[in-house]
């Protein structure tokens, strides 16, 4: 098992897979944390429609820099129409 600090002192500890499941009245999604080709990937999979996105450390660090308003053209098209 590798282990590796950040610069914030947080340290890591790299498995095959680490899977966490969250839900709400909305979405249930599945985030995985495994390995791909030795390079830590984060895959997120939503479990009411089944699509899926695997991100690496870059793209992750990007969303850091969103708002959360920056999602509501995403968000929007999947909520439910209220009557």
């Amino acid at each position: 098992m590798d282990i590796g600090r950040d610069t914030v002192g947080w340290e890591a500890v790299y498995v095959d897979i680490i899977e966490v499941l969250l839900s709400n009245d909305f979405a249930t999604v599945k985030l995985s944390i495994y390995r791909s080709a030795e390079r830590p990937r984060l895959r997120i999979y939503d479990a009411n429609l089944g699509f899926e996105i695997t991100l690496d450390p870059l793209e992750i660090e990007a969303l850091t820099r969103l708002g959360h308003s920056d999602f509501g053209a995403l968000i929007a098209g999947t909520m439910p129409d209220e009557d």
